[in-house]
């Protein structure tokens, strides 16, 4: 099993996620699936439409339980390979802000992977975002 590991690559950034990057970093020839979830800004939020998000986050201890993530991912589902990353910043509509990417040997198990890694996220890792109105009004978002 493989988190993804590459040098000077961060899963908490404030760059843009570059998802040939991530695809590379999860093939695997043993492979016989490779499943990303892909989560973008939308236009609408809890109080109507917005214009952007911002991200913010407690970064290394973000970065600490991504990593932590993906080991327990990998073991649980047993999985070849594993990339979590998450965009910090502000977002404009439609920019990737999550990824989340497994390999395995067979379907069921990068599905399953993939899904509980994002539910990991969601509840573990401490990201804030804030959803910009277009009347300049922020409202903080619970995950």
């Amino acid at each position: 099993m493989s988190t993804g590991d590459t040098p000077h690559v961060r899963r908490i950034t404030k760059a843009t996620i570059q998802l040939n990057k991530v695809m590379s970093w999860v093939g695997d020839k043993k492979a016989g699936a490779t499943v990303m979830f892909i989560g973008t800004v939308r236009q609408d939020g809890l109080m109507g439409k917005i214009i952007g998000m911002s991200y913010e986050s407690y970064l290394d201890m973000a970065e600490d339980d991504m990593r932590r993530i993906e080991v327990s991912v990998a073991n649980k589902y047993k999985i070849l390979k594993v990339k979590l990353i998450h965009r910090v910043g502000y977002l404009s509509l439609g920019e990737i802000s999550v990824v989340v990417a497994v390999s395995a040997t067979h379907r069921p198990e990068a599905f399953r992977a993939c899904r509980y890694a994002l539910e990991r996220i969601k509840r573990e890792v401490p990201i804030w975002k804030k959803e910009k109105m277009g009347s300049g009004v922020g409202v903080w978002v619970k995950k």
